[in-house]
């Protein structure tokens, strides 16, 4: 789904319900974007990924799942005609399948129409699953792409060892070290490149120089801060 050519949107998402905000125009500048390098094959990276997830995940469980989302769908069909029954829907179509009561009433408020509840993703097979979680899984390498580029995170020997000895111990011959040193690396790695993206956004957003006006939205700053 990758074109050498197409349209970047911008949305704001809600200004408020107060009519001395009708007629408000919203104005973008100095907008900046970081070229992550080609993206040619990245469909195939991102299929390639989702066929080394699948693989990892037992045929059972898919099963087990693939028969959850299509009880989801026919528990909300059969509510949306039958509001009063929900109750009832719930202990004959979820409970069985391990849905808590609070998950049920989640989804009703999610797909609380037809409309809704055309939207949701209800895989029949295998292939329907991979299908379904392209996106997700496509922007989470997008995501790490930035990360990547963003960040200079190196991992040394002594913070695999520190980190060894702090999880397993010296005693544990379980795990030897030199088999799970590669996995506590790449877990460093993500741990270091998330605290190291957090500064690096917090300065990015320190440099547009945004000005907040509205005084319920002072603390916006300060949920950005590192220091959080």
């Amino acid at each position: 789904d990758m074109t050498p050519s197409g349209f970047i949107a911008l949305q704001v998402h809600g200004i408020g319900t107060s009519e001395d905000k009708e007629g408000t125009q919203v104005i973008w500048k100095n907008i900046r974007i970081m070229d992550l390098g080609p993206l040619t094959e990245f469909p195939a990276v991102v299929n390639t990924e989702i066929d080394e997830i699948f693989a990892k995940i037992d045929p059972n469980e898919l099963g087990q799942l693939i028969e959850k989302n299509n009880a989801c769908y026919r528990a909300l069909e059969q509510w949306q005609k039958n509001p009063s029954e929900s109750d009832n829907i719930y202990n004959e179509k979820l409970a069985e399948l391990g849905f808590r009561i609070d998950q049920w009433e989640l989804l009703q408020i999610t797909y609380n129409t037809p409309e809704e509840l055309q939207k949701m993703q209800v895989p029949k097979n295998l292939d329907d699953m991979k299908k379904s979680s392209y996106v997700s899984v496509k922007n989470e390498l997008l995501l790490q792409k930035l990360m990547d580029k963003v960040t200079k995170v190196t991992v040394t020997e002594d913070e695999i060892r520190e980190a060894y000895n702090t999880k397993y111990g010296d005693w544990n011959h379980d795990a030897p070290f030199d088999e799970v040193k590669d996995k506590i690396r790449e877990q460093l790695k993500k741990e270091n490149q998330t605290a190291a993206m957090t500064i690096w956004l917090y300065e990015q957003y320190k440099k547009a120089k945004i000005e907040i006006k509205d005084p319920n939205f002072n603390e916006v700053s300060e949920m950005l801060s590192p220091e959080k």
